[in-house]
């Protein structure tokens, strides 16, 4: 039975749905991806090369199933999608632990893996948040999004506890299973996609009001397609998240070529992960109070000296500081810009519009790796491949200068005040 207008705002439970989709989604996948890849390739006889494609496989599912996602869900409740992705996920991580053939995992991750992870993950929680809060989205999309990182730092401690404890196959179906079993009460129960479903509206507005607003139409994906700002945005963050995934990879490599130990080097990604929990919520934070171009602009600016710092860092103690700094830097950019997409397209053209985007970006994610993999081994040096992707944050930040974000978003009602 609805809710009562009158009842409790239900944004904040949405805010922790979306926190449980972004770490079931990325936890599941990405996160643990290097700790089963050297055991999976052993059992089957593989070359870390054609393991290495599973990481490609799963970017490409969730890249090209982006947009029809992003269409399902300005169509359909976001809680059917999520409860189906959550399904088709754990159904899937059970099913590969059960594979016999390098076919048949190609196949499971491309498929039901990554296609789960899309529909749990990201975009919709995103989505939600965006529908919920129009005044706080950006802080909102920040503690969301803190769910990727959280997933980093505890998903693959358990994983390697899991297959030293009963193997690799047990320790992905019970991952699966455990995952799907966490989250799917949460979505049955939290994950409203409109605040209109139970009489109510973003950010609390207006709960008292004997009716509230009707949601506005869903934009059309022509409409978003022939928006200047979509591609500008599409380029801007394709190159950017294209740096960030180089320096991720790249991050412990470069660590061992100054000659410090690989603990040192995963130690410090532990602790870049976990100041990037900070650097999403304060720098959404800021989103919600200050130009958002000048909160990008700021960002490239500070993160694109650290880069310098590091590639160039004359001690350990320089190396450790660009790298904290980066990770505060780098993990923003999630929240930023579903704060600038939102206002660009708002809730009636969100979804879509991310979906749409996510596809336009592949390319630059696809390309990024074997063009630094091969800058290294054309080198020897990791700091040569750093260098140029350097470059992006400089293209970036002049495309930035282009977009027009509207003082008042789509489907927004700026007079609107709290209730009292």
């Amino acid at each position: 039975m609805p809710e009562s207008r009158h009842a409790r705002f239900h944004g904040p439970r949405i805010v922790a749905v979306a926190y449980l989709g972004h770490m079931v989604a990325v936890g599941c996948t990405l996160s643990i991806f290097s700790v089963f890849v050297k055991v999976v390739a052993e059992d089957f006889g593989a070359s870390m090369q054609q393991a290495g494609w599973g990481s490609s496989l799963l970017t490409l599912a969730m890249g090209t199933g982006s947009p029809f996602v992003g269409w399902l869900l300005a169509r359909r409740s976001a809680r059917s999608v999520m409860l189906a992705g959550a399904l088709c996920l754990g159904l899937g991580l059970v099913l590969v632990s059960r594979a016999t053939q390098l076919w048949q995992l190609a196949l499971l991750l491309s498929g039901m893996v990554g296609v789960g992870a899309l529909m749990v993950g990201p975009l919709p929680s995103a989505t939600m948040v965006a529908n919920w809060y129009v005044k706080r989205r950006g802080s909102m999309l920040g503690i969301a999004a803190s769910g990727t990182t959280s997933a980093s730092l505890a998903l693959p401690l358990l994983a390697a506890f899991l297959i030293e404890w009963v193997g690799w196959r047990t320790a992905l179906a019970l991952i699966g299973v455990g995952a799907t079993t966490l989250v799917m009460p949460f979505l049955w129960i939290w994950a409203i996609d409109r605040p209109s479903r139970i009489g109510q509206e973003a950010d609390g507005l207006h709960l008292d009001r004997a009716a509230p607003s009707p949601e506005p139409p869903t934009t059309p994906v022509g409409e978003i397609l022939r928006n200047a700002n979509f591609w500008l945005l599409g380029a801007i963050f394709g190159l950017l998240f294209a740096a960030g995934s180089v320096m991720l990879i790249f991050s412990v490599p470069y660590a061992i070529q100054l000659g410090l130990s690989l603990k040192f080097g995963a130690g410090l990604l532990a602790a870049r992960s976990l100041i990037g929990i900070v650097g999403k919520i304060a720098l959404g934070t800021l989103t919600d109070h200050m130009d958002k171009r000048l909160v990008l602009w700021g960002t490239l600016g500070l993160e694109s000296l650290f880069w310098v710092l590091l590639i160039r860092a004359p001690n350990v103690e320089v190396f450790v500081l660009a790298s904290l700094a980066m990770g505060f830097f780098g993990g923003a950019l999630l929240p930023i810009k579903g704060a600038i997409l939102g206002a660009v397209f708002g809730r009636p053209g969100f979804s879509q519009a991310m979906g749409l985007m996510n596809f336009s970006r592949l390319p630059f994610q696809i390309l990024a790796l074997p063009l630094a993999g091969w800058l290294y081994d054309r080198s020897g040096d990791y700091a040569i491949a750093f260098g140029v992707f350097l470059w992006g944050f400089a293209a970036a930040a002049v495309l930035v200068a282009f977009l027009r974000i509207p003082q008042f978003e789509p489907g927004a009602e700026p007079a609107a005040q709290p209730a009292t």
